[in-house]
């Protein structure tokens, strides 16, 4: 079963998964603490993107950005 190819592409999709919570919490953790707490809808906006590269690119953008708008209009 290990070898099953629906079997390895569930085990890949979930890690994609905890990929993009991890670099979710990490940007809001850090970008809270240069910012302050996101509002409402800056949070959402954050849960919906998919794209880890994405996600990374914001991180790295977090010292030059001036706030949160500037933060997700870089992205």
């Amino acid at each position: 079963m290990k070898e099953s190819s629906t079997y390895q592409a569930i085990l890949e999709e979930g890690e994609s998964q905890g990929v993009l919570i991890g670099e979710r919490k990490a940007l809001l953790l850090v970008g809270t603490r240069r910012f302050g707490p996101p509002e409402a809808q800056i949070q959402a906006a954050i849960e919906r993107i998919d794209s880890i590269t994405k996600l990374e690119q914001m991180t790295d953008q977090l010292l030059d950005a001036t706030d949160w708008d500037e933060l997700l209009a870089s992205a």
